[in-house]
């Protein structure tokens, strides 16, 4: 399979109406040890082996991911994949190349797809609210862990080295000096955490799972969001003591 990205750098919200996952679980009693939310069958690529859609195909699985753990299953299509990547990155198939190159296939930032996700979803899953699980790195593993407890997932932006590459399990090398475990000296990739445990976060990516050690996470994590989905929350019954959803959709809706 060839492996394509296509997260764009972290996009900052210049009015600052970005929400944070902190404010809403001040009260939240501690995330436990281990969650497991990875029991998704049929996994599929969702067109990034083709395209670099990381961040539509993120947010693929994760309705894919909700719709199966909440008992009614649903898939999102590839052309709903590619709807999306077209609305919010700018791609345009007729511009595809006989070589299968494509000028507007430029990737897109997970901001702008949030805003989306929230206004519009895809094959009409859309989500009620989203909030950053922090403005600066090295991201809270705290949050995280929040975020997968409460939601079922987290949606990741990471910084990709290039020594990763080859790795089943993302991890943290010594510098060869090469540049190779540089953030970044690969791209930008998007990711959806679906399970954590003391040692590694379990990602889906390319329509596999994957393991990420918490190291890699604390160096090459440059974003990362919790989508709230009432449907799932109802479904799943994740009704979580401390969690203030109220104020949560009540800023929402001021934004």
């Amino acid at each position: 399979m060839v492996f394509h990205l296509g997260k764009l750098p972290k996009k900052h919200d210049r009015l600052r109406r970005t929400l944070c996952l902190a404010k809403y679980t001040q009260q939240l009693a501690p995330p436990p040890a281990a969650v497991d939310y990875s029991a998704i069958s049929d996994l599929g690529v969702m067109l990034n082996a083709t395209l670099g859609c990381c961040v539509c195909a993120g947010y693929g699985h994760s309705v894919q991911q909700w719709n199966q753990l909440a008992g009614h299953a649903f898939i999102p299509s590839d052309p709903m994949v590619e709807a999306s990547y077209e609305a919010i990155g700018g791609y345009n198939p007729a511009q595809t190349a006989s070589d299968g190159s494509n000028p507007t296939d430029q990737g897109c930032n997970m901001l702008d797809a949030c805003k989306y996700w929230r206004s519009t979803g895809m094959g009409g899953h859309k989500i009620d609210a989203f909030v950053s699980l922090g403005e600066s790195t090295p991201i809270s593993q705290l949050l995280l862990k929040q975020s997968i407890a409460l939601f079922g997932n987290s949606y990741l932006g990471f910084s990709m080295p290039q020594s990763c590459q080859e790795q089943a399990i993302w991890d943290v090398i010594p510098d060869p000096g090469d540049g190779s475990t540089e953030p970044g000296s690969w791209g930008g990739h998007c990711v959806l955490a679906v399970a954590y445990d003391d040692t590694h976060l379990t990602v889906v990516t390319w329509g596999q799972l994957l393991k990420v050690t918490w190291a890699f996470v604390d160096k090459y994590l440059e974003e990362a969001y919790g989508l709230y989905s009432e449907d799932w929350m109802v479904a799943s019954g994740l009704s979580v003591s401390g969690f203030d959803k109220d104020t949560l959709l009540a800023d929402v809706q001021a934004l």
